[in-house]
Parts: structure tokens; C-alpha cells; sequence
């Protein structure tokens, strides 16, 4: 008898463990859970940089000038409609946020 009570509880205790972890992976399937957003990666002259979609209408360009003197990084946005150019030092990193997303991405000795 004390042994089918053991049994008895070391399956419940497996059963609520094998619920418990196939939670998260059902929340990842797509069913509303968690969304995983795609990350834009590339590189410029002397620049590589990275963005994605932040999810409330804005778009987070992260940026390395991997030369050693500064440069600019000129990003075309709004379907060609808006440019900017970000002035970078030699070797540093920064981040910047645009409300349409970047299309195109080129280097520039001057802004």
C-alpha cells in the first residue's frame, strides 16, 4: 500500500512538471504568448549596423564605425523620402531611433 501511494505521488509530481514545461513552448508556437521580432543585420564602409522593429511604431538603428577616424552614416527612410546623416567618431558605437523603418544604408566621408 505505501508503495502505490509513492507511485502515486512521484506521477503527479511528473505530470505537473511535464505541463509546466511545455507552457513556454506553446506560448512561442504563436498562439498570442511571445512574439520574436527579426533583427536587420549589414554592413558599410567602415560602419556595421543592426535594427528591428521596437513594436510601437519606431525602429532602433544600432551602429559600430569600425574605422578609425569619424565618419557618417547616411540612412535613407520613408521610401526614399527622408535621409539622415548620423556623424560618428573613429571606433564608437551609438544607437538611433527612426519612426519608419530604414531601407537603404551608405557611408559618408562628410554630412
Amino acid at each position: 500500500m505505501r508503495k502505490l501511494k509513492l507511485l502515486g505521488s512521484l506521477v503527479g509530481a511528473a505530470l505537473a512538471v511535464g505541463a509546466l514545461s511545455t507552457a513556454p513552448a506553446s506560448a512561442a508556437a504563436g498562439d498570442g504568448g511571445i512574439s520574436v521580432k527579426k533583427v536587420q543585420r549589414g554592413s558599410v564602409t567602415c560602419f556595421n549596423y543592426s535594427w528591428g522593429d521596437d513594436g510601437i511604431a519606431s525602429y532602433t538603428v544600432y551602429y559600430h564605425n569600425t574605422c578609425a577616424g569619424s565618419h557618417g552614416l547616411y540612412v535613407t527612410t520613408n521610401a526614399g523620402l527622408s535621409h539622415e546623416c548620423i556623424w560618428v567618431g573613429g571606433g564608437k558605437k551609438g544607437s538611433h531611433v527612426f519612426y519608419t523603418p530604414p531601407i537603404k544604408f551608405e557611408h559618408k566621408k562628410t554630412c
